[in-house]
């Protein structure tokens, strides 16, 4: 990160991110500051091309006035075959069995709403974001009770969001 603009990572080359007074940030469906996005961070852009020419940027080039940035945490999602102990044990997409430990502190949204942990029951589908502890485990920091974003799509934030950031 450069003042600022972001330079990004991405499939096509970079891509530069300008931040503009409205840029709204988020993490694990917080607001967050600017200041809480950090260099290796993986992040989802919204925006529209800043163009100094009539004819559309190749991908890769060019440079993107951000509406929001959304740190993309890593994130499991599956049905829950069972819960007890701390732990969800979900059955992901492609059948894996994937372990998600939980504790009180660990943040739950159900319905677009904060929840608590008994939103969640065997069978209900979730989306578990945190920091993953092995390949088929995660440690949650924030579980969303209901049907999973597309792939790789950050997750909204929820209608009742607090704001800790600007």
């Amino acid at each position: 990160m450069s003042g600022s603009r972001l330079t990004l990572r991405t499939i096509d080359g970079t891509q530069t991110v300008v931040e503009g007074s409205s840029t709204t940030y988020y993490e694990l469906l917080e607001k967050v500051s600017s200041s809480d996005v950090s260099v290796g961070d993986v992040v989802a852009v919204t925006g529209s091309p800043v163009s100094s020419s009539s004819k559309p940027a190749s991908p890769g080039t060019g440079a993107l006035d951000a509406k929001t940035v959304t740190v993309v945490e890593p994130r499991f999602t599956g049905r829950v075959l069972s819960h007890s102990d701390g732990t969800l044990t979900l059955v992901g997409p492609d059948g894996q069995l994937l372990s998600v430990s939980v504790t009180s502190s660990t943040r739950y949204v159900a319905k677009g709403e904060k929840a608590s942990s008994s939103a969640v029951s065997d069978g209900s589908q979730v989306t578990a974001e945190g920091t993953r502890t092995g390949i088929t485990r995660l440690r949650a920091a924030l579980v969303v009770v209901g049907p999973a974003p597309g792939a790789g799509a950050p997750l909204p934030p929820p209608a009742s969001s607090s704001s800790t950031g600007s």
